[in-house]
């Protein structure tokens, strides 16, 4: 009886390659359900990203609004020093 080994050599001086592996079929549920983990895990990834570019557009807005109302109280001011100097 050929080994294993003469088998593989007869093979390579044929020219033929060796044997391919055949897949598993009970791997592909676990490659399916992979994809689809890293299909929902991408997806959350991405609404995460989203909701944290709202909030940062929403501070950056409250920020502006605040600076805003800061530069009309200090312009109220001034024109009320203004006014009781000229007096």
């Amino acid at each position: 009886m050929e080994s294993l080994k003469e088998t593989k050599k007869r093979n390579s001086d044929e020219g033929g390659a060796s044997p391919k592996r055949r897949k598993s079929r009970r791997a592909e549920p676990l490659v399916d359900f992979l994809r689809e983990k890293a299909a929902a895990d991408r997806e959350i990834r991405q609404q995460e990203l989203r909701e944290k570019q709202q909030e940062q557009e929403s501070q950056q807005q409250m920020m502006k609004a605040m600076i805003l109302q800061q530069q009309q109280m200090n312009t109220a001011f001034l024109t009320v020093v203004k006014e009781l100097l000229d007096k």
